[in-house]
């Protein structure tokens, strides 16, 4: 073969963004079979432009259709990383396909949760190459995946493997000896229904800094109850001590870039100065930033006066002027010390995006595609915090934001791959019934609905989020308004591992700080003021802001940057999991910020406490007469002890009311009739015992007072009644039901 006349190609690099927020009869980019649709939000009258992330393509699994492809791209596309979210719901499986080329050939990237019910996660994630019709699994491995669960898949080149990612951990990987090109496409078999999101095509290096810019609904900037979480201005706060100095709220612990939009308008003038600080200390001389827009216009100093000689008997007067000042001028300052300064006219500055970079102990700033500066020096190692001060004008604060190395920052503007949810239906739902258009990422459908971080933070933590409740109805809009909790340094299962702080907890009451079940704070009055649709900006309309500071041992709690509790742990736990929950509410989460230390491990889904089978029985079972009553917010599961008639009951799922029935009815009741049982009850686990006597319903709480409908009756047990060891955490009843009756007014 005799090859002449070869020529190049030029091509661009490959990038491709695709969140599917279009009309359902706009898909013509992606070639597909099966039954495909767009998925939106919970909301009777949905509106992209007033939502958090408006739309999901739906792959829709049937006996009729088990199988569902989308394909987009072209065929010379290569050099690209490949990315997509997915969500399965049903018996089905899902992944991502790239390097797709006009014969089939290509390598997909699979996952299939495996498991019989949701709370004993099993599955597997497989790399799989398809070449000539035979499909062959490359790699596989068994993960704990859940249905109905958010996951990232990613699958990249570097030249000599072909590699598999979830939820931004390497997975799955397989050397490969040929050059990959061609389309990228989604797929969807078995039955049920599996969701997609945020398709990205791009070079690896390039996708990295996609992921850096999150994405904010741009009427949420333009919104004045909703700018102190929409854009960088509202995470600032003005030094009390020092009027005009504003520090930011985050504690930077790695690497950083902050871009400052510098203003459209160039008639502006006066200076903008960027503090770059080791502490928070207001009289430190630390690395600063300053711009300066210079705009005097000149003036006349003196003017002259003459007369031409004749026979030209003209007087000439002539003005001497100052020159003016128009320019920008960008100055990098060490304490009181220049180091650079540079200056740009004001219309080449204005409008740009002014990038400020720091990188181990190197600091960096360009102007648009301009490097400024690039200096290397031990003190930038040491800057945590960020404050500026401003004499005349300001950055375009709706097109700057501020990224960190050690920072999850989520709006759920895109699909939340960085959460589970643990109870409750979560998704972006609409917030007012009045104005069902707004939408944010929330949960609702169960008493407690309860978002984990996939992800555990250790060492010293700051967490903030933005929250609201959801109003219910437009007759009774706020039943029982109460509970905006985050849990924290939990193991990811059991919200009383670690630290709680409960905002306006029991029925609006107060709030407090909780270890490990055990309260260590409370203030009677952090709690919700006037929670009504008439009180627009306190609470209808109003985001609360939550922000925890944990360093060490030392943990504060603020809400609205009031301190409501603050407490130091003599043995601190030094990390694990966040998790935000409510109790019969819907929980709203506009945005969540974690600064963290390091992060622990991650886990696509907790294991579940031992002693749970791998499948949940259909219907509940007795065990020595001892039966389980289910409810949407326990299965429990009895099971019988090796010695004795004893039982063990554990509850499959995580909180909530946990309810038996004990093998005892139709007692006729004495003066010498007495209930004895003896039981051993966790740290963490409150019981209420209900007697039922002549139709009559009576609660004795036994370790904690539990809440109980108002047509029970409790009845509090004297000190010999109920006898608890604490170190063993067995307790001993004995009660006299005759005693217990008359108290009723049973006879």
């Amino acid at each position: 073969m005799r090859i002449e006349g070869i020529r190049y190609q030029p091509t661009e690099a490959v990038f491709f963004t695709d969140d599917f927020t279009r009309g359902e009869d706009n898909l013509g980019i992606w070639r597909k079979e099966g039954q495909w649709a767009l998925s939106g939000v919970d909301s009777p009258q949905p509106n992209p432009n007033l939502s958090a992330n408006p739309f999901a393509l739906h792959a829709q699994l049937s006996a009729e259709h088990p199988m569902a492809h989308a394909v987009v791209g072209y065929w010379f596309w290569h050099g690209y990383a490949a990315q997509v979210s997915v969500k399965i719901q049903g018996q089905a499986r899902a992944g991502l396909k790239a390097y797709l080329d006009d014969a089939g050939n290509c390598w997909a990237l699979e996952i299939e949760p495996q498991g019989k019910w949701r709370y004993y996660p099993k599955g597997v994630i497989r790399l799989v190459r398809i070449k000539d019709g035979e499909r062959k699994v490359a790699d596989e491995r068994p993960l704990p995946l859940e249905r109905d669960q958010w996951y990232q898949l990613r699958l990249t080149y570097d030249g000599e493997r072909i590699k598999g990612w979830l939820d931004d951990k390497l997975i799955v990987w397989s050397i490969s000896d040929e050059f990959p090109m061609g389309r990228i496409g989604l797929i969807a078999s078995g039955r049920g229904s599996v969701f997609f999101d945020d398709v990205i095509v791009a070079p690896p290096n390039q996708l990295a800094e996609v992921a850096k810019h999150i994405k904010i609904t741009e009427q949420f900037t333009r919104e004045h109850t909703m700018t102190e979480w929409a854009t960088e201005r509202g995470a600032f706060v003005e030094d009390k001590t020092n009027p005009g100095l504003w520090w930011h709220q985050g504690i930077l612990f790695g690497d950083w870039e902050f871009d400052l939009a510098l203003p459209s308008d160039d008639r502006l003038k006066g200076t903008f100065t960027l503090y770059f600080c080791p502490t928070q200390r207001s009289g430190e001389s630390p690395i600063a930033l300053r711009l300066t827009r210079r705009r005097k216009p000149s003036r006349t100093i003196v003017r002259l006066n003459t007369r031409l000689p004749i026979p030209l008997p003209i007087g000439v007067s002539i003005p001497v002027k100052s020159p003016g000042q128009n320019d920008f001028l960008i100055t990098l300052l060490s304490g009181k010390r220049r180091v650079r300064r540079m200056k740009f006219s004001p219309r080449k500055a204005f409008g740009q995006i002014l990038r400020v970079r720091r990188l181990g102990n190197r600091l960096s700033a360009k102007l648009g595609d301009k490097i400024l500066f690039s200096i290397n020096d031990k003190s930038v190692q040491a800057v945590r915090y960020l404050s500026f001060r401003s004499d005349g004008w300001e950055p375009d604060w709706s097109r700057s934001y501020l990224w960190c190395s050690h920072l999850l920052d989520d709006t759920f503007s895109i699909a939340p791959t960085r959460w589970r949810a643990g109870r409750g239906v979560w998704q972006v739902t609409a917030r007012w019934p009045c104005s069902p258009g707004w939408a944010w990422f929330g949960g609702t459908g169960h008493r407690f609905p309860t978002l984990w971080s996939k992800t555990s933070f250790e060492g010293d933590t700051i967490i903030e989020a933005f929250v609201a409740l959801k109003m219910k109805s437009r007759g009774n809009p706020y039943p029982n308004p109460r509970d905006m909790n985050v849990s924290f340094c939990a193991d990811g299962w059991n919200l009383n591992s670690g630290y709680t702080f409960i905002l306006a907890g029991w029925g609006n009451k107060g709030s407090a700080l909780f270890r490990r079940g055990k309260k260590v704070a409370f203030n009677p009055e952090a709690r919700f003021r006037h929670p009504t649709t008439g009180n627009f900006a306190g609470f209808h309309r109003h985001w609360f802001h939550i922000r925890i500071v944990k360093f060490g041992g030392y943990i504060a709690c603020y809400v609205d940057k009031k301190l409501v509790v603050e407490w130091t742990d003599p043995e601190p736990l030094h990390g694990g999991h966040i998790a935000f929950w409510t109790v019969d509410n819907g929980l709203l989460l506009a945005r969540v910020r974690v600064w963290y230390e390091k992060l622990n491990s991650y886990q696509p889904a907790p294991l579940p406490p031992s002693g749970l089978p791998d499948e949940l029985p259909a219907e509940p079972q007795s065990v020595r007469g001892w039966m389980p009553i289910w409810n949407d917010e326990s299965r429990a599961i009895i099971t019988p002890l090796d010695e004795g008639d004893g039982v063990c009951v554990t509850n499959a799922m995580s909180g909530g009311r946990m309810l038996v029935s004990a093998p005892i009815a139709n007692i006729k009741v004495d003066e010498n009739s007495t209930l004895k049982m003896r039981m051993r009850i966790p740290l963490d686990v409150r019981i209420n015992l209900y007697l039922k006597l002549n139709g009559k319903l009576c609660a004795i709480p036994l370790t904690g007072d539990l809440s109980h409908p108002s047509d029970i009756i409790a009845f509090r047990p004297e000190q010999d009644d109920v006898r608890l060891d604490e170190n063993t955490r067995w307790v001993d009843i004995q009660l006299n039901l005759h005693r217990i009756g008359m108290m009723m007014g049973v006879p």
